[in-house]
């Protein structure tokens, strides 16, 4: 996981189960990379908001 506003105003989010990269930005909103297919997708923004609920950082 990176962030460093001052190159990139989003965090960069590197999964390896599944092997996609989320760019997640102080808007809510959010680009998944990497994906050959749609379950991928669904997986790994799943996977992100338990880990964001899991710290507190998310609030469902």
């Amino acid at each position: 996981t990176m962030y460093e506003p001052e190159q990139f105003p989003g965090l960069i989010y590197r999964m390896h189960d599944p092997d996609v990269v989320i760019l997640l930005f102080a808007s809510g909103k959010l680009v998944c990379t990497g994906a050959v297919n749609e379950k991928m997708v669904y997986d790994a923004v799943e996977k992100l908001m338990a880990e964001l609920i899991q710290k507190g950082l998310l609030i469902r």
